[in-house]
């Protein structure tokens, strides 16, 4: 039986050994024998990544989402499902920075069908003033996946990504936390 503890201690090569992770998948992919396997998995259990990223994140989600579905002409439901299965979805909800923070969201459009073996062409985005409902879709998914560290897989198994943007009207002009708790509403009514 594995703990939890309050506090780590990260000076040792093997501090993550006895540390229960607040995630199923969380070292999924990590080498739990090199001395920096701590700073590639989550610790935290309040939030899926460091706030700090956040930001970034959340605008990169959704330029991703919006690029996708105007410029590369991909359904939304069709692309974010490649952008789970691709493995990108992983990267991105476990904290690699390249991913969240070193990419733009045409670049982490890019990687996915990349990623996903699809040939595609290069085409120059159209920037627009007004933001897209799938825009908003990706900003608001990006943060309720940090806030509540679900993977994105777990979140669309219980809400479908078409209905998370049809709460475009009215959540686009609430507080991110009403959509929050809706989205968790919507969640745990569904695993029941």
């Amino acid at each position: 039986m594995t703990h939890v503890y309050d506090e780590v201690k990260l000076d040792s090569p093997h501090a993550c050994d006895d540390v229960k992770l607040d995630s199923p998948h969380a070292c999924d992919d990590v080498n739990m024998d090199t001395p920096r396997a701590c700073e590639e998995i989550h610790l935290n259990s309040s939030h899926a990544y460091d706030e700090v990223y956040l930001s970034v994140a959340r605008t990169s989600l959704a330029r991703m989402l919006d690029f996708a579905v105007y410029d590369m002409e991909y359904d939304i439901t069709e692309f974010f499902d490649l952008f789970i299965s691709s493995g990108v979805a992983r990267r991105f909800e476990t904290g690699d920075f390249h991913v969240l923070a070193g990419m733009s969201g045409i670049e982490l459009a890019w990687l996915v069908l990349d990623e996903s073996g699809i040939a595609y062409e290069r085409k120059e985005p159209n920037f627009t003033a007004n933001r897209s409902e799938e825009y908003w879709t990706g900003w608001a998914l990006a943060y309720y996946q940090w806030e509540t560290a679900f993977s994105f897989a777990e979140i669309i198994s219980h809400v479908q990504i078409h209905e998370i943007q049809m709460l475009y009207y009215p959540y686009h002009e609430m507080d991110i936390r009403q959509f929050v708790d809706r989205m968790n509403e919507l969640c745990e009514g569904r695993r029941q």
